[in-house]
Order: C-alpha cells, then structure tokens, then sequence
C-alpha cells in the first residue's frame, strides 16, 4: 500500500472514492460543503432523506454521475464531534476501511487524518490510519493453494488543509508503516506451518532484519549455548 500527503480541498482532488466525514448534529464542514456544492447538494440530499445519520462508523457510498472528477463519495458517519474520542476514532477508521474493501477503487483521498480527537495529535491518528489500513488488508497467501483475491485498493492519499498539518501526517506514515511493518511480520510468522517456522528460520528471519541496520544489535543462539544458560524450559518444548 502506497501512502501519500498532500496539501488542497477535497472539491478540487481527483479521486476514486473522496472521504469525508458528517457528524451527528448534520452540520457539514466547510471542505464538506464545498464538495456538496460541487455535485448539487448530493451529500446534503442523502442526510436530508435519512440515509445517512451521522452515528459513529456508518458509512454511504455515493456515486456522481458522469466523468466526475470524484467518482465515488464516501461519507463516513464519526458521531458528536465533542465526544469524538480514539475509541470512536478506531471505530469509524475500521468502518471505513471494511467499505473501501467492498467497492473497486484503487486508490482513496482521506480527510480523516485531520480531525479533531481528544488529546490526539494528527501524527497520532495518521499513524492509527495506517496500522489498522495494513492489519485489515493483511492476507495470509504462502502455504495456500487458492488464493483470496487481494482488494483493488493500493494507495491512500491523506489531503489537509494546512501546511502543518501535512508536516505532521508524513511523520505519522513514517511511524505507521514502521509499526505495521512489525505487525505483519508477526502474523506471517505465527501462520507459517511449524515445519517451514522453525527455531532457524526465525534465526535467519532476524539475521534478515540485521542486515543493513547498525544500530541494531543481534545474537543467536544455538542449543549448546542455551543449555549453559540453563534455558532447559525452551529446550524441552
């Protein structure tokens, strides 16, 4: 997956799918009005009729008609505003990703990244963008003859407003794509078969790890060395 921050308004982008967000009291953003105004009142339509409330991890995919600069809208319900907190925020980001999934755009541009979450930072939320986006995409493929088809999905670009802002979300994918690194690694290990994961191939899976990192200190063991440390636990398993 591609992550990419750029600076603009989402009416002026180009895109798949646009995300935004509507909150519970139905009081549209300026970014969100803007778009609204660009496809004649659509998003505005689709609240007035109650197909969207605004409640914490609904989701409306719309559609514009045409050659539209913005062929799909994704309206993301995130709840009351001032009780918007990383619970809800996880909810409403794990909503989102699960609707992307379904529809076949390539690429998304996010304005999530920028919201405004009791003690959060945008890095902060950007960095949880990115986790829960890598975790939920995450297929385990190695030792299985038939295949899931992967989702068309394959790039993420968060847009906001402000210069720091956007400083601040090209941190938080540093950061994510760094955790979410660790956290797919994890997983492809633990479902690795125990004839292909062995005490060895974790070893040489490390010694991989090592290579190119001089910061980073590594020492493996071999039985001799652990029985004269007195690791007869680990060995006996």
């Amino acid at each position: 997956m591609e992550y990419l921050v750029k600076r603009g308004a989402i009416s002026s982008e180009k895109t798949a799918c646009a995300i935004v967000a509507v909150f519970a009291d139905k009081q549209l953003s300026k970014e969100v009005r803007d778009l609204d105004k660009l496809y004649n009142g659509l998003i505005s339509a689709a609240i007035k009729s109650g197909d969207i409330s605004g409640n914490a991890g609904e989701t409306l995919l719309l559609h514009t008609p045409g050659k539209s600069s913005h062929k799909r809208i994704m309206v993301i319900g995130c709840g009351k505003a001032k009780k918007l907190d990383i619970l809800k925020y996880r909810k409403i980001l794990t909503a989102t990703i699960n609707a992307l999934k379904k529809t076949g755009a390539s690429e998304a541009v996010s304005t999530l990244a920028h919201l405004e979450v009791a003690d959060q930072s945008v890095r902060a939320l950007t960095r949880m963008h990115i986790m829960l986006m890598e975790d939920n995409l995450y297929r385990y493929s190695r030792t299985i003859s038939k295949k899931k088809p992967a989702p068309k999905l394959n790039k993420i670009i968060f847009l906001c407003p402000q210069q720091r802002q956007a400083t601040q979300v090209k941190k938080g994918i540093t950061q994510g794509k760094a955790i979410a690194e660790g956290m797919l690694l994890t997983k492809e290990l633990g479902n690795l078969p125990a004839n292909i994961c062995t005490p060895t191939h974790l070893a040489k899976t490390a010694q991989s790890m090592k290579r190119g990192q001089g910061k980073l200190a590594l020492q493996v063991l071999d039985e001799r060395e652990m029985k004269k440390l007195g690791m007869g636990s680990l060995l006996s398993v």
